[in-house]
């Protein structure tokens, strides 16, 4: 029987399937004689971990042997008729320039691109566009593309981020946001939250930047 994915000799495999993906090669893990359900469990800590690339898809190609457990896989790749990766990189170049000075701390940087984010990105109430690239790009998006595109632009520029994927905040719906490490501490930020709906131009809240664990338990739910 498969072990629990949330031992820690998965990290080698999480590294594996980074690697696999990057050499765009088809992954081995029959080894591990775990079900499509325990490697995708696997893949979203990784996906979510920010050391993907951007252009990574959440979902994966899988080649079942015996036991229709996994025995071969390879994480996706965005569709290209769904984006342009080298203007992407352009726009984030962008981004990095009109948000962050040689001079900021990481504090500070961590706040600039927060605000330049916001102010450049509106809700998708009709919740038609959901990742990094259509916040970036299109200029709207729902809560999981505020998070994609910060913790992309925040691993760029040396501070660890990751996302935090909740299925239920309390009001029966999901929700994404982001936890950040400043100083060798963890930090809640919530970019979705910080933008008001309906738009207000030139306006980004902070009541939900850099909360620890307590003050983000204690406030209101994201």
């Amino acid at each position: 029987a498969a072990v629990s994915v949330s031992a820690d000799e998965y990290d080698d495999l999480r590294q594996d399937m980074l690697d696999s993906f990057l050499a765009e090669d088809m992954l081995d893990i029959s080894e591990h004689e775990l079900t499509v359900e325990q490697v995708q469990e696997i893949y979203d800590k990784l996906y979510h971990s920010g050391r993907m690339p951007w252009y990574a898809d959440e979902d994966c190609d899988y080649v079942f042997g015996e036991g229709n457990l996994v025995k071969k896989f390879r994480p996706k790749v965005l569709s290209p008729k769904t984006y342009d990766r080298d203007l992407y990189e352009q726009k984030m170049a962008e981004l990095m320039a009109e948000s962050c000075q040689s001079w900021m701390s990481d504090w500070q940087k961590a706040l600039s691109v927060h605000d330049y984010i916001v102010l450049h990105t509106m809700y998708d109430e009709e919740y038609m566009h959901n990742t990094g690239y259509d916040s970036l790009i299109g200029g709207a998006t729902v809560c999981y593309g505020y998070s994609m595109l910060y913790m992309d632009a925040m691993n760029r520029l040396g501070i660890p981020c990751q996302i935090v994927v909740a299925d239920d905040t309390g009001d029966g719906e999901g929700h994404a946001w982001n936890v950040v490490q400043l100083d060798g501490q963890w930090y809640h930020v919530d970019l979705t939250w910080a933008d008001p709906v309906p738009d207000i131009y030139g306006f980004s809240l902070h009541c939900d930047f850099l909360r620890t664990d307590q003050e983000f338990k204690e406030g209101e739910e994201p």
